[in-house]
């Protein structure tokens, strides 16, 4: 499991090997580190406190089943230099392009010349 924080509280993304208490889905909700509450992202209760879009929920019992859990800690990657990411992107927009579709709604709907379009690196990528 994920640790990451919300301020000073410490939390647990659920995963496939221990997924929500409460919606049984691997993803989106998450534990209190203490693992005696769950956010749960898609039962949402207006009448429980919610934290981060979450519902809380208080888990009944000791947590045994989940503490056993190895916390990972994922190290970040530095981003590329800004003339790297330029040249890359700079590809990604020739291999896309703009579809008719899209430029005429950003012309249409959207107000934007045609100049305006391309000088802002407009692209599809559906």
């Amino acid at each position: 499991m994920k640790d990451f924080k919300i301020g000073k509280q410490s939390f647990l993304r659920v995963d496939r090997a221990n997924p929500c208490p409460i919606c049984q889905k691997p993803d989106w909700c998450f534990l209190a580190s203490d693992f005696k509450k769950a956010y749960c992202c898609r039962q949402l209760d207006e009448e429980k406190p919610s934290l981060a879009g979450a519902t809380e929920y208080i888990i009944d019992g000791d947590g045994t089943n989940t503490k056993d859990v190895q916390i990972v800690e994922i190290p970040q990657l530095e981003s590329a230099p800004a003339n790297i990411l330029h040249k890359v992107y700079s590809l990604v927009i020739g291999v896309f392009g703009l579809s008719d579709e899209h430029l005429t709604h950003l012309m249409i709907s959207r107000g934007f010349t045609l100049d305006q379009t391309y000088l802002r690196g407009y692209a599809s990528f559906t």
